[in-house]
């Protein structure tokens, strides 16, 4: 019977963490919206070179496009 019990309170645990995780405000986080309003699925961390990228210019191994790296060393 104890097993049960511990099982049951497990499972609601596990159900109630789950649901907390999926109703988010879609306040914070995520990835930055691209030009048609749809998610790029990229971070804004990976979105935004830094100072010495800059300097260096943008690589085809950077997880940017040229024209988003451009325009993320412009706000600099």
């Amino acid at each position: 019977m104890k097993t049960l019990s511990v099982f049951a309170l497990t499972l609601a645990l596990a159900t109630g963490a789950a649901f907390a995780q999926g109703s988010g405000s879609g306040s914070g986080g995520g990835t930055e919206a691209g030009e048609s309003g749809k998610s790029t699925g990229k971070s804004n961390a990976a979105m935004t070179p830094t100072v010495d990228q800059c300097k260096k210019g943008w690589d085809s191994t950077m997880r940017m496009t040229e024209a988003e790296f451009k325009a993320g060393c412009a706000k600099k």
